[in-house]
């Protein structure tokens, strides 16, 4: 599978998307985008409680390529992560996804 450089962060309430580049290849296979100093506004307020009645959820697009080398049914992982405002780390979540093939 191939990941291309470029995602795509959408905040419920906002019209707009925040384009995300340049990732960064921690190891075989694991790539981390940062999505600091990506859009002033995001900055600055983050995302909202989930008590909000809106800006309390991310869309996170990204395009993801099987090549020949691809197996039927394998399958990656999706580990976000972050910090609250008063800098203590998110509980993470780890979230996989299989990816099934269609026959040509």
């Amino acid at each position: 599978m191939t990941i291309e450089d470029t995602a795509w962060l959408y905040k419920d309430g906002r019209s707009d998307s925040i384009c995300v580049q340049n990732f960064t290849r921690v190891g075989p296979s694991v790539y981390r985008w940062d999505f600091s100093n990506r859009d002033s506004l995001f900055d600055k307020n983050g995302i909202n409680g989930v008590n909000s009645k809106s800006g309390y959820k991310l869309i996170f697009k990204f395009r993801l390529s099987t090549d020949c080398n691809y197996t039927s049914g394998s399958s990656f992982l999706l580990r976000p992560g972050g910090f609250l405002k008063c800098g203590n780390a998110v509980i993470e979540l780890i979230i996989k996804l299989i990816i099934p093939s269609k026959g040509i």
